[in-house]
């Protein structure tokens, strides 16, 4: 985990470089702030239009989808913020297992809640056929 985020930091930072080496060399002086600017309201934008339309498409399953899709994001996010506190405080050990873990914890626990809301409904349906069962032989009396 911690060599990916290493990674991740030196890329970021070579696009940062870049892009600075490219404002200069074409003349057009830009602070640090308004690099941030840009980048992070390009950046937003495009993870915004993104969204949108993968929300868009998960749609047509129904709001459940979506939910499910932004809860796993959350939970993933959540969890390398947990791994990067840990690794920050000393509190424990970066590891990418450990967001797996997380994760997959949140999916094991939906799926019991699935399960659950499963037989749920099987039992309704159940029901309903006992109850018109019940009022059909009623009126053939």
């Amino acid at each position: 985990m911690e060599t990916v985020l290493i990674m991740v930091s030196r890329v970021i930072n070579f696009l940062h470089d870049l892009i600075v080496g490219m404002m200069r060399q074409s003349g057009t002086a830009i602070s640090d702030k308004e690099l941030h600017f840009w980048v992070i309201g390009l950046i937003g934008m495009i993870i915004f239009f993104s969204s949108y339309a993968a929300f868009k498409y998960l749609q047509r399953w129904g709001i459940g989808a979506v939910s499910l899709v932004f809860t796993v994001i959350i939970v993933t996010i959540l969890a390398v913020g947990i791994e990067v506190e840990q690794y920050i405080t000393g509190g424990g050990r970066m590891e990418t297992f450990d967001v797996l873990a997380g994760v997959a914890g949140f999916l094991a626990l939906f799926l019991v809640y699935c399960l659950l809301l499963l037989i749920g409904r099987l039992l309704q349906a159940l029901m309903r056929k006992i109850s018109q069962r019940k009022k059909n032989r009623i009126w053939q009396k």
